[in-house]
């Protein structure tokens, strides 16, 4: 199921997504395992070792929101990396596939939302190969507990 999903979503997008592992529950929540998306580049943007949460609106992903309840996620890895000769992030970029395929107003931009995210064991890291000093955030051991996260476009809220 994870392949197929997968296989849909990088042919209608121009992605590269991978998920090993997804398990559905009678309740509606999701258990995805060995989740790896990776950039243009090909590099590692972001990988979870385990995400479990559940989908609270089904039709609005085809408008490329993504509406979730809880979410958690053990051992991710997210590098969000601007490389040397462009002005945008890798994120940025991944953001804009989904985004390009339907062209719409500025309200309708590709979102995901979350009530409450919890991350553990994690790496969070921030590099821009057009700076003298690359490497702007570093974050190895990392555990969050946040409300009301949010990516709106390519801009990322939460408490």
């Amino acid at each position: 199921m994870g392949s197929y999903t997968t296989r849909k979503i990088n042919k209608s997008y121009g992605t590269d997504i991978e998920i090993d592992k997804v398990r559905l529950h009678l309740n509606g929540d999701i258990e995805l395992k060995s989740v790896l998306i990776k950039d243009h580049f090909e590099v590692s943007m972001i990988s979870v070792s385990k995400l479990n949460t559940s989908i609270l609106n089904f039709v609005k992903i085809i408008d490329n929101q993504f509406v979730f309840g809880d979410i958690e996620l053990d051992s991710l890895f997210f590098h969000i990396k601007t490389y040397k000769g462009e002005i945008d992030s890798n994120l940025d970029i991944f953001v804009n596939k989904f985004d390009k395929q339907k062209p719409r107003g500025n309200d309708n931009l590709f979102l995901l939302s979350s009530s409450s995210l919890v991350i553990k064991n994690s790496i969070f890291r921030v590099t821009d190969e057009n700076k003298d000093s690359p490497i702007i955030l570093d974050f190895k051991k990392l555990n969050i507990s946040a409300t009301d996260f949010l990516i709106s476009g390519a801009n990322v809220d939460t408490n």
